[in-house]
């Protein structure tokens, strides 16, 4: 609007009828044992979609990597990691909470879907992603540590440790090389920020303004790439600024008030790894630019406000 009518009208579509979810998936999750069927929903969806990838990467002879997903179901490797992730921080919560001693056929085959989904983040090369699930990992080790299950535990960090050295080794850039051209596209996000603090600036589309400080700066390689921030906080600032940010920070403010003391410790850590996965990933991406994103924080964010508004109610 900042614009013209005639400018809204033609955007609108592409830019903001996904947002409806915000408005549709309040009414779709209502109790949190009937949402639970959601998380399966998409746990078998994941299941589903990188097998399809697999058999059809054999069929046509060609390599099981980020490219076979990007071109065969149209997914990014950081959006298909991030479903992975939340895979991997539910069944985390489950295993160091519902899991017995005595049980360890169901321990093993815990430890078996996590190895097999570390290496598909391994095989996708997801440098946000290993970050992401060591910190998951990490951060539940320490939450649970004891002495007794110390050697346990000093084996699965080693493992992971070495992992991650054999991830960075496979790496064709390092992630010096993959932060260069961010820090130059933040700057310049940054500059186009300063402009309309207040209220963003909309008169043109995200990458056209970064383009045009691209193109006056010298940078013509990053104009044709035609990137956007690249950063899902500067992105709001930048389009919305500062009060489209404070509303998306009423949104997280708004999940947290819903808990209190009442609140099994579960869901707590089940939040705490979503919101590990989304505010890391919000650093490094515009993952609310893309549908894939945007079903991602608005169907989970309500999944877990319904889930403990029932268990506190």
């Amino acid at each position: 609007m900042q614009n013209d009518l005639h400018y809204l009208i033609a955007i609108f579509g592409n830019e903001f009828s996904p947002w409806m979810l915000l408005i549709l998936v309040p009414f779709i999750l209502r109790k949190k044992k009937q949402n639970i069927i959601l998380s399966y929903a998409f746990f078998s969806g994941l299941i589903v979609a990188c097998l399809y990838v697999l058999v059809v990467s054999f069929i046509l002879r060609i390599n099981f990597d980020r490219d076979a997903f990007q071109n065969i179901i149209d997914i990014h490797h950081t959006y298909l990691c991030m479903y992975l992730l939340f895979f991997v921080n539910f069944l985390l919560v489950r295993f160091f909470t519902k899991t017995k001693k005595n049980h360890y056929l169901k321990s093993i085959s815990y430890l078996v879907v996590f190895s097999l989904v570390f290496l598909l983040i391994f095989i996708l090369k997801s440098k946000v992603s290993i970050v992401i699930y060591a910190l998951l990992v990490g951060g539940h080790l320490v939450i649970s540590f004891s002495k007794k299950n110390a050697i346990v535990y000093l084996f699965i960090v080693s493992a992971l440790t070495l992992s991650i050295i054999l991830f960075n080794q496979k790496l064709n850039t390092s992630y010096k090389n993959a932060m260069d051209f961010r820090l130059e596209i933040w700057g310049q996000s940054i500059n186009s920020i300063k402009e309309n603090l207040l209220f963003g600036n909309l008169k043109m589309q995200e990458k056209d303004l970064l383009n045009e400080k691209h193109y006056l700066n010298g940078r013509y390689d990053l104009m044709d790439s035609d990137l956007n921030s690249h950063n899902q906080y500067l992105s709001i600032l930048l389009k919305y600024g500062i009060i489209g940010f404070i509303i998306l920070t009423l949104y997280i403010l708004n999940l947290i008030m819903a808990f209190n003391k009442t609140t099994p410790k579960e869901t707590v850590k089940s939040v705490l790894g979503v919101s590990v996965i989304i505010l890391t990933i919000f650093y490094i991406e515009n993952i609310l630019d893309r549908h894939h994103g945007i079903v991602f924080v608005t169907v989970f964010y309500n999944y877990f406000l319904v889930a403990v508004q029932n268990e506190t109610n």
